[in-house]
């Protein structure tokens, strides 16, 4: 495992997105369930969960889109790193996850002061469609509900063992100091192992997928009928897996290249119309699958 100068070429990122509560439980509408059903619990919460919907759906939709979207790229475009929240990424592809997040970020903080700006109305929504069941408690002030939406994208540099200090010991500082090393270097395997995983699994998906693809010889009706995403999301995952090599591992290079090269030369509506191309693609997946076997452990 490469691991020369790694908080040099790595770093980690954390995002933490902000926005108001959109249900509670709800402990008198169980309790009344309990006593309405004559249940033998001694707790209402034993039998009955009931959640009060303070903010419906639909008025909160763009916000959950934003947040979707902005999540789904920050999962996609690092890797996992130790059990702290935070996940890393090579600062080669940073400045373009930066990019995308603050155009994220526009988005939710956008969709955000639209829900501010109708919220008395939402208010007055929830107080005529919960009835009895409305507490002016639940639902804060303008101001308040503004401070809890927030968008938040931090980044932090990777510790160094040599880097290092504390009053004690020399052989206490030794021990230390290899302890992180060696933290540093599992931690790498394991984030390498991630994007060998994800590589893996996309593969496996559009195996399974053209497999799956049939066409009746009669009637000519198509079974097992796949999405143009199938390709898209391989092409996708190739391109973004160089930026999350934080190993430098050349095998994880080598097979992206091939995913890019042997399973996006056609796109859905090429594999869906030409047995030629659709078996050619199948064969180099399972190529590819393969190759991955032999040298990586992968599920």
């Amino acid at each position: 495992m490469i691991n020369d100068k790694l908080n040099a070429r790595t770093m980690l990122v954390s995002l933490k997105i902000g926005q108001p509560p959109k249900t509670k439980a709800d402990k008198q509408a169980a309790v009344q369930l309990v006593v309405d059903n004559a249940a033998d619990v001694q707790r209402a919460e034993d039998a009955f969960a009931v959640r009060q919907v303070l903010l419906s759906k639909d008025l909160f939709s763009d916000c959950t889109a934003a947040v979707s979207a902005a999540r789904n790229y920050h999962r996609d475009n690092t890797l996992p790193w130790l059990d702290i929240g935070a996940r890393i990424i090579t600062a080669e592809h940073y400045l373009a996850y930066r990019q995308t997040m603050q155009a994220f970020e526009s988005d939710y903080m956008r969709a955000a002061d639209a829900f501010v700006g109708a919220y008395p109305f939402v208010r007055e929504d929830a107080e005529r469609r919960l009835g009895k069941a409305f507490s002016a408690h639940d639902f804060p002030s303008v101001e308040e509900i503004e401070r809890r939406f927030y968008f938040e994208v931090k980044a932090s540099s990777l510790g160094d063992a040599e880097d290092f200090r504390a009053d004690l010991p020399d052989d206490i500082l030794d021990e230390i100091r290899a302890e992180i090393t060696s933290d540093t270097n599992a931690a790498l395997r394991d984030a390498t192992a991630h994007a060998f995983q994800r590589m893996h699994d996309a593969i496996a998906h559009m195996n399974e997928r053209l497999s799956a693809f049939k066409i009746d010889a009669t009637t000519g009706k198509r079974s097992g009928v796949f999405r143009d995403s199938l390709v898209e999301n391989i092409a996708e995952l190739a391109a973004v897996l160089p930026a999350l090599n934080v190993a430098r591992d050349p095998e994880l290079d080598r097979m992206a290249r091939a995913m890019m090269d042997k399973l996006t030369k056609h796109d859905g509506d090429t594999l869906r119309d030409s047995e030629v191309a659709r078996q050619e693609t199948l064969d180099a997946t399972a190529e590819l699958l393969g190759e991955m076997a032999n040298f990586r452990a992968v599920a």
